[in-house]
């Protein structure tokens, strides 16, 4: 691998991707390419997995992408399922209008998304450790992830794209922790309006990753800062104006979700009865169907104790921190790296991480509350996933710098210390 040694700083003079790099990268793509599309062209082979992969959700995503493909673009499947978002669609318009219901065709969007994602993260770690390995272990770790293949190759839903988003997003998040940048926040907005084109619990991402960041400036105005001659009303003012243009960018990047929801329903955020599983205990007793929905906190006042209320807290909490991501990733290197870089993000004082857990917590917070009503892992998963991919970065990192003290210690004369 073609690491280089970190400064006391942990930034290099060079950090700019070099040939070897780029040559690793492809070879990653390769390995990505050739595991997804045999088991896209296997499912491809087989009526009963092809039926699988076009039914139920999926078959509403290709019947918006048949409207999009058309040059249909009233947005007019918010008035039978305003529960949709449109980006995937979007997505799969292309490849509808050319080659109709081809499973391959449909699911080379799902492989281009995945390629993508695999691309971005794998230069995005690159430039935050200043590593190859750590970049790459961190990409196999994705490559390799069941949950992923599954999605990628099996199934025509909005997994892929949500992934790709919030890779895009965790890394203008770090950088803008790191940098307190503006032009990362504006970009954090994007990508946050991206995520929820393309499913509705963006909404809630967005609103913990805004709300999240917002905290963390206030917090750092009230500390003094060096090489900022600025009064602190003059860098209060900077972040008031930086979070309006923040959520302005949220607003204009939203616009194909919220404004058909207005016109049709008078409510920018309606979508239909998925509010019914925050305030249920099944799924279907909340899964209707119907436009509107038809359960409040009311009703779920009127029938549950305080007990109930921490009970399914509890029980939310083990269902998403534990029992879905050990049913998702079978062998849970994954999930166990990235444990070690959460303690390893907070006993180092990486606060960019320290944040970035914060963030995960708090957009989880609906999902854990709805796990019973929406048992599968979809949801909870396919937001854990990208998070996770970040915070084993760190563990990875940790284990390299360890093996390597090791390596100088033991064979001195063969390893050695570069710094």
């Amino acid at each position: 691998m073609t690491d280089k040694p970190t400064t006391n700083t942990g930034i290099k003079a060079d950090s700019g991707p070099r040939k070897a790099s780029h040559i690793l990268v492809a070879c990653l793509c390769l390995i990505y390419l050739a595991l997804n599309i045999s088991v896209l062209i296997h499912t491809s082979r087989h009526p009963d997995l092809v039926t699988k992969m076009e039914s139920k959700d999926s078959r509403q995503y290709i019947e918006i992408a048949q409207e999009f493909a058309r040059g249909d673009f009233r947005m007019s499947y918010v008035q039978t399922m305003p529960h949709r978002q449109p980006l995937y669609p979007l997505l799969l318009a292309p490849a509808v209008k050319f080659w109709g219901d081809n499973p391959i065709a449909l699911g080379s969007v799902n492989l281009l998304v995945g390629l993508a994602l695999l691309i971005c993260f794998y230069y995005g770690v690159r430039r935050l450790f200043q590593s190859d390995t750590v970049a790459a272990i961190g990409s196999l770790l994705f490559i390799g992830n069941p949950f992923m293949v599954d999605k990628i190759a099996r199934r025509l839903m909005t997994e892929p794209s949500h992934a790709l988003v919030l890779v895009i997003l965790i890394l203008l998040f770090l950088g803008y922790v790191r940098t307190g940048r503006p032009l990362y926040l504006l970009g954090i907005a994007a990508a946050a309006g991206l995520d929820y084109l393309s499913r509705t619990n963006g909404l809630f991402g967005a609103a913990a990753t805004l709300g999240v960041l917002f905290v963390y400036d206030l917090w750092r105005l009230a500390k003094p800062r060096e090489n900022d001659t600025r009064t602190r009303f003059a860098r209060t003012r900077s972040v008031f104006l930086t979070y309006l243009g923040a959520a302005f960018v949220l607003m204009i990047v939203t616009i194909p979700t919220w404004l058909p929801r207005y016109q049709y329903f008078h409510n920018p955020v309606h979508h239909g009865y998925l509010s019914n599983f925050m305030w249920v205990d099944s799924y279907e007793e909340g899964h209707t169907g119907q436009i509107q929905s038809e359960f409040t906190w009311k009703d779920y006042a009127k029938s549950h104790s305080v007990g109930d209320f921490f009970h399914r807290w509890a029980e939310g909490f083990y269902r998403v921190y534990y029992d879905i991501p050990r049913h998702a990733e079978h062998i849970r290197v994954l999930y166990f790296l990235s444990l070690l870089g959460i303690v390893i993000a907070f006993a180092k004082r990486r606060w960019e991480f320290c944040v970035l857990a914060a963030c995960l917590f708090i957009q989880l917070l609906p999902i854990v509350w709805t796990s019973i009503t929406t048992p599968g892992p979809r949801v909870a998963y396919g937001t854990l996933l990208p998070f996770e991919l970040f915070f084993a970065t760190v563990g990875v990192s940790f284990v390299l710098t360890l093996l390597a003290r090791y390596a100088r210690r033991v064979a001195p004369a063969r390893f050695p210390d570069s710094q």
